[in-house]
């Protein structure tokens, strides 16, 4: 492939470099000539004659010359080029060869410059000639900077024998001296190359380390460090049992049941009688009133009389007293009144009232004055019903229990549960009055037998929380059995063997035993917070109370089982 504009460029530039490493060695020739010229005084030159360019050739011969310094090259790389070029004339032999040199130093950099320059461009033109052919072999660039160098050593050593002597001597004991200094520069290159290569490989080497080293701590801090504690509160779930208990009477020999459930106690019955007045809840409405009382003022100088249903006038409200008054002069009474028209409207608030059958020079000396509202009510009349009846033959077995429970409570103080029941057969009541009776009350009289069964619950307690225990399943711990809610029934007993059946109903309060048992690990691994709170949400018999991630800033739970923690909270 044809090479590109700017790698042709970039060809050029490279060149100009070299071409101003190989102009080094004028410099220093330049520079040896001045050292030697500040030493040595040179003789004064004399000035000489033109000569015709026929007898130039006839002359001592002269000749052109060009000496090569040295030429190194590292890993494919040429140094210098060094050469000093005389001038094109020599001069005779008995002439002083520094000043010779001088002379040569001189035309040797015009000549030098114009050789640079016609090198440049035959460099450019054999670039340009190899793009416009389309040659498409990429010349390596150090074989062709080398061909190069290889032709300018050819012709150099070819001009280098024909150099003066003293000359070749002079400038040969810079060049050996410049050698030397290149050679060592080129050792100590080298030897910098030899060790700049292994130094770069330990210190890739020992980056590779160090990035592995980092990357191994972070895993090891992220699966050693890295945790999250999910703290969740256990909802309460109430567990239910029964269970039937015998109760013997201590004092009596009854036979124990082989294999069942039996504690000792007290067995017993005694009679209980009271009495209770009830009020009729059936009610008849007849009617409504309104009523209230008004005070009548007697302002005038005789005393006025006022018979029942006189009228009392407020507004466009009309009362009527209801009884027959007197009013004393200059006194007052106070009378009840009753709404001409009653109803819910006519409940007013104090008022003035005037008494319109008056003649009307005295309205404004006898008059009345109310303090309170009127008040509106029903006319009723009240039955009694059958739910009246029900309701106080309940209350009144309850009053008998208690009453039982005060009079021989003190019997069974060394028991901690005592139950009382009437004996539904042995009740005995009387009503004096029946449903459908128009009556404001009516009372009830009863008569039975209360059994009695006291013992201590420890036993039952304890029977009751194996009985939980039992039907308990894996995942779920047993809190506690609240006593108050234990529940007794009397099923069936015997006074004379002194047995009693109860039905003993118990619920305690169960939570699960642990969180792994309620969340599974395996479904949180790398969750986020939302997606973490989303989870716990919809788990059963659990609520969140805090969730922790260790370091806070990391919010996402670690892909590894051990790491997460679940916490039931008490």
């Amino acid at each position: 492939m044809p090479r590109s504009v700017d790698s042709i460029n970039k060809k050029i530039i490279k060149i100009k470099q070299k071409a101003d490493k190989a102009a080094r060695p004028v410099i220093k020739a330049r520079a040896a000539v001045k050292k030697v010229k500040a030493t040595t005084k040179p003789k004064p030159k004399p000035k000489p004659k033109p000569k015709p360019k026929a007898k130039l050739k006839a002359a001592a011969p002269v000749s052109k010359k060009a000496t090569v310094i040295k030429v190194k090259t590292v890993e494919k790389e040429v140094l210098a080029d060094k050469k000093i070029v005389q001038s094109k004339y020599a001069e005779p032999e008995s002439k002083d060869p520094k000043s010779i040199v001088l002379d040569a130093v001189l035309q040797n950099e015009k000549a030098e410059n114009k050789e640079l320059e016609n090198f440049e461009k035959d460099i450019k033109a054999d670039i340009q000639k190899d793009v416009n052919v389309g040659i498409g072999e990429d010349i390596q660039k150090d074989d062709f900077e080398n061909e190069i160098v290889e032709k300018k050593i050819i012709e150099n050593k070819a001009v280098e024998k024909e150099i003066n002597p003293n000359v070749e001597k002079n400038i040969n004991a810079d060049a050996e001296k410049d050698a030397d200094v290149e050679k060592d520069v080129e050792i100590n290159s080298e030897e910098e190359h030899k060790e700049s290569r292994p130094l770069s490989l330990y210190r890739k080497i020992a980056l590779s380390f160090i990035v592995l080293t980092v990357s191994l701590l972070a895993v090891i801090f992220y699966f050693s460090v890295v945790k999250v504690s999910i703290f969740l509160i256990p909802k309460q779930e109430r567990l239910s049992g029964n269970l039937i208990i015998d109760v013997f009477d201590k004092d009596k020999k009854a036979v124990k049941a082989e294999g069942g459930a039996e504690i000792l106690g007290e067995v017993e019955q005694v009679e209980i009688e009271e009495t209770k007045t009830y009020y009729a809840g059936g009610i008849d409405v007849i009617g409504e009133e309104v009523t209230g009382k008004v005070t009548i003022i007697n302002n005038y100088n005789k005393n006025q009389p006022l018979v029942a249903t006189t009228r009392l006038l407020s507004g466009n409200k009309l009362f009527r007293i209801k009884n027959t008054v007197n009013v004393p002069a200059g006194g007052s009474v106070e009378v009840e009144v009753y709404a001409d028209e009653p109803s819910s409207g006519m409940a007013i608030g104090p008022a003035h009232f005037i008494i319109p059958g008056l003649w009307a020079g005295l309205q404004d000396k006898i008059y009345g004055e109310s303090k309170e509202p009127m008040k509106y009510s029903k006319k009723v009349k009240k039955h009694i019903r059958q739910s009246d009846i029900d309701d106080s033959v309940k209350d009144l077995e309850e009053s008998l229990l208690a009453k039982a429970e005060r009079e021989i409570g003190e019997n069974y103080q060394n028991y901690d549960q005592v139950i009382y029941e009437i004996d539904n057969n042995s009740i005995s009541r009387e009503i004096d009055g029946k449903v459908g009776e128009e009556k404001d009350e009516f009372s009830v009289s009863m008569k039975t037998k209360v059994v009695v069964v006291a013992f201590n619950e420890d036993k039952i307690f304890e029977k009751a929380k194996q009985n939980l225990f039992s039907s308990l399943p894996d995942d779920k711990n047993l809190l506690d059995i609240n006593k108050a809610d234990i529940s007794y029934d009397l099923n069936n007993y015997n006074i004379s063997q002194g047995t009693a059946s109860l039905s003993i109903g118990f619920s305690g309060q169960i939570t699960v035993k642990d969180g792994n048992s309620i969340v599974d690990r395996e479904n949180i691994l790398g969750l986020n917070q939302q997606q973490l709170n989303d989870y716990l949400n919809n788990l059963q018999g659990v609520t969140i109370s805090a969730i922790e991630f260790y370091p806070a800033f990391i919010k996402k739970v670690p892909n590894l089982v051990d790491r997460i923690e679940v916490i039931i909270e008490k």
